[in-house]
């Protein structure tokens, strides 16, 4: 089951994707950071699989995309 930290500045969009993550049984959220050092905390801490941040990455889910979507994402399934 891959493990999920999430950081993100906007509180709201991290509320919105910590409940995302929350809802899908085949992920497990680790953490939800407000900013870089934060995360870099939780991730020491918990060693996530996949870290969902506002920045560049390997692959992306746009704002707004709907819950399955990004819950495919994570799983690796897009």
């Amino acid at each position: 089951m891959p493990t999920v930290l999430i950081a993100d500045d906007d509180p709201v969009m991290r509320m919105l994707l910590t409940a995302i993550v929350s809802a899908d049984p085949e992920l497990t959220l680790v953490g939800a950071a407000a900013d870089t050092d934060e995360a870099i905390a939780l991730s020491a801490q918990h060693a996530p699989d996949v870290v969902m941040d506002d920045a560049g990455a390997d692959g992306y889910v746009v704002k707004g995309a709907p819950p399955d979507v990004v819950a495919q994402a994570l799983r690796g399934e897009t």
